[in-house]
């Protein structure tokens, strides 16, 4: 342009040929500028959208594999085997909470693209499989942790079941104890045992209702697993009634035994002192003087008074 001006100012009569010229470039400039300028930017367009067609080909793969690793996740046969698969599952679905993430992020690309171009279309083709498939997956990891989670309630329930049944069948035998106490001391002890044993099952009681409800819920359900629950459910019902019944029967018996080891007791101390006041009054000691014979009414005015307070 610099070269045009130049041969302007030193050729006049050439001022108009050269200024046509000049203009022929600068257009011929601005168009291929222009040009350049769309075919970068159809080039980068392109590569973005081949970039979104690899992500949203390779989120696909994850899917089919998630769905594949789903249909090994069964309902497991105990309690630590359900625990395992929840663990898995939970895996999953934390993945599947990454890849909505993703996909978001992957959407605001796909709207940034021309609308009603080739790129576009091929870019929202895979779009639309990868969202379709992520929307199938809800469902089935759903369904899978409601499976899981009525698998793992119906083994806890039989653990429970089996720790309440030992747990009330080693308290048994203190309840059904034919031992009552020879003695006032070991009556007293033994009620107190008793008493314990009564505190200890009032506040044990809401365990075994909880227990005992759950059982009943999956005792109702027709299933297989339902035999199991209800044999339990009837056998620590029946276990724990049985518990309660002996620890009240025996607290009646220790009463009465406490009763009668108390007359006994009372009777031995009367006997006793009837004995020691015999010997007192079969002895013919006099007083020899005044003193002596005071002393000796003393005695047994004292002797006489528990007499006539028993009485």
């Amino acid at each position: 342009m610099q070269e045009g001006q130049q041969l302007i100012q030193e050729k006049p009569e050439l001022s108009q040929v050269v200024r046509m010229k000049l203009e022929e470039i600068r257009e011929c400039w601005q168009e291929l500028e222009s040009t350049t300028q769309a075919k970068a930017r159809q080039l980068f367009e392109s590569n973005k959208a081949d970039l979104l067609v690899q992500s949203y080909e390779s989120m696909d793969q994850k899917l089919g594999q998630l769905e594949v690793q789903l249909a090994y996740v069964d309902q497991g046969q105990d309690l630590t085997t359900v625990n395992k698969q929840l663990k898995k599952l939970h895996t999953m679905e934390s993945q599947m909470e990454e890849w909505y993430k993703e996909v978001g992020q992957l959407q605001a690309q796909v709207a940034s693209i021309p609308q009603q171009t080739k790129i576009k279309e091929t870019v929202a083709e895979r779009q639309a499989v990868v969202e379709a498939r992520m929307v199938r997956l809800i469902e089935p990891l759903k369904e899978r942790r409601r499976i899981l989670l009525a698998s793992k309630e119906v083994h806890q329930v039989g653990r429970d079941l089996d720790d309440e049944i030992l747990w009330v069948q080693e308290r048994l035998p203190m309840a059904m104890s034919q031992e009552h106490g020879s003695s006032l001391q070991a009556v007293q002890q033994l009620m107190k045992k008793n008493q314990t044993l009564q505190r200890e099952l009032q506040g044990h009681r809401s365990r075994i209702d909880d227990v005992l409800e759950r059982a009943g819920i999956i005792a109702s359900i027709r299933s297989p697993e339902a035999d199991s629950a209800r044999a339990g459910h009837e056998q620590l019902a029946g276990l724990w009634a049985l518990l309660w019944h002996e620890t009240e029967r025996r607290q009646l018996v220790l009463d009465a035994m406490y009763q009668a080891q108390q007359y006994y007791f009372d009777t031995a101390e009367v006997e006793a002192w009837l004995s020691e006041q015999e010997l007192h009054m079969m002895n013919e000691e006099k007083g020899k003087d005044e003193p002596s014979t005071l002393q000796l009414l003393r005695n047994t005015w004292s002797w006489s008074r528990p007499s006539s307070e028993l009485r």
